[in-house]
């Protein structure tokens, strides 16, 4: 699912959506929960990079060759 964004506020909201969902899923994770609360927001934070780049890798509308 693609979704235009209007402004740069729009993509931090939607941002902010995604990574809250990131957040409630890997609390449900057994071996997540175990891991010192450190060690969760490292791999929280490096998850949030790697979506926020497949967003924009997949919003990005490729250039037409003739």
């Amino acid at each position: 699912m693609v979704m235009e964004m209007s402004s740069l506020e729009d993509l931090m909201n939607h941002i902010g959506l995604l990574v809250k969902l990131l957040i409630k899923f890997a609390k449900k994770l057994p071996d997540f929960i175990a891991l010192p609360q450190a060690a969760q927001v490292t791999l929280l934070k490096g998850e949030n990079y790697q979506l926020d780049m497949a967003y924009k890798c997949i919003s990005v509308k490729p250039a037409q060759t003739e």
